[in-house]
Formats: structure tokens, C-alpha cells, sequence
């Protein structure tokens, strides 16, 4: 069941969110080569905290994580190199 909830939520399936508010989740990073990359940005309930080439960073709104991970991103200088969030 968590298999198929996991994989509902890989290819944006059905309720690909049940196990975001079945499972306690604070956080999704996805990258815009997964079908969840603009399904998450529709997502109420959720903020866009960093985004790079890596992918997007999102945290649920009230989570005890999406101040501490504002303020890190607010402090966040990127390497020339590699322009990634560590």
C-alpha cells in the first residue's frame, strides 16, 4: 500500500498527494524531470522555499522547518561552480 501511494506520488497518479497527508511530510525536493514538478506548485498547503538546477525545495506551511529553512536560503551564497543549494 505505501508502495503504490510512493509510486501514485513518483508519476503524479491519481491522488498523487495522499502520501504527503497520509505520512508526516515536511518537506519535497523534485526537479522538473519527475510529473510531480508542476503538480507541486499547485499544492495548497505547500511553499516554494529554494529552487536551482537541481530542482525545487518545498516545505508545508506551519511546518516547525519553513523559518530555519527560509533563514538558510536567506544566507545562502552559491559556489561559481556549481550554483547548487548544499
Amino acid at each position: 500500500e505505501v508502495y503504490e501511494k510512493n509510486l501514485g506520488f513518483l508519476l503524479g497518479l491519481g491522488r498523487w498527494d495522499q502520501l504527503l497527508d497520509d505520512y508526516p511530510t515536511d518537506m519535497v525536493l523534485v526537479n522538473d524531470h519527475t510529473p510531480i514538478y508542476n503538480l507541486m506548485k499547485l499544492k495548497s498547503g505547500w511553499v516554494l522555499i529554494y529552487s536551482d538546477a537541481a530542482g525545487d525545495l518545498y516545505v508545508r506551511l506551519g511546518s516547525p522547518l519553513e523559518t530555519p529553512l527560509k533563514q538558510a536560503v536567506q544566507e545562502y551564497t552559491p559556489i561559481e561552480d556549481r550554483g547548487l543549494f548544499p
